[in-house]
């Protein structure tokens, strides 16, 4: 008889926290592939601001040169399109010429957007594990909520520190990602095309029409 690769706990965590019903926007699963970046690099803990440019960095390649938008209102989207027009980004940009140059973005605009971005994506990535517990809590006490049950659940990916504005891996997490970064960057890859394929629009398509 076959013998069949058990799932682990926490891959069947990421599949519930990346299912269709939770992933309406882009900013969740380019948090997701931040984090992946965090674990490689054997970071434990990260602040939401570079966390944010994590994910400009590995969106931008969809946006600015294969011209792919998430939707109208998306402001990963927006953060994007806003650097590379106010800056004047060259298209033939490299990673690490983006990771020199987003620490001199002054603009108001762009980082407020980012910040939101960020902590929206910080707080709303693992809020399905507290689905029941956050029904009766109010929409305005919602991310306080989450972060106190984030430092009381040792399951969760990463504690917050609303404070200090930063995450930390939890050690089991920081091991299994590292780990299994083939199988994580994987369900990222699957998770990203069934988003496209359901929000995604080409500008250079509707250019043609």
């Amino acid at each position: 008889m076959a013998k069949f690769k058990k799932t682990s706990t926490h891959f069947t965590t990421l599949e519930n926290l990346l299912s269709y019903k939770y992933i309406t926007n882009s900013y969740k699963l380019f948090w997701y592939k931040s984090l992946l970046s965090m674990a490689s690099s054997k970071t434990s803990e990260s602040t939401l601001e570079d966390l944010g440019f994590e994910m400009v960095l590995n969106a931008w390649e969809l946006v600015v040169k294969k011209e792919i938008t998430f939707g109208r209102l998306d402001k990963l989207h927006r953060v994007i399109e806003l650097i590379s027009t106010q800056y004047n980004v060259s298209d033939d940009a490299t990673p690490e010429d983006l990771r020199d140059f987003f620490p001199t973005i002054k603009d108001k605009e762009i980082l407020e957007l980012l910040d939101e971005v960020s902590e929206e994506a910080c707080f709303e990535f693992i809020a399905p594990l507290f689905e029941q517990k956050l029904k009766k809590v109010s929409y305005n006490k919602r991310f306080v909520t989450i972060g106190d049950l984030s430092q009381e659940n040792t399951s969760t990916p990463y504690v917050i520190f609303q404070d200090k504005r930063k995450i930390k891996f939890n050690n089991d997490w920081m091991n299994y990602l590292a780990k299994n970064s083939k199988e994580t960057e994987n369900l990222f890859h699957d998770s990203l095309a069934f988003f496209l394929d359901r929000h995604a629009m080409s500008k250079k398509i509707n250019r043609s029409c």
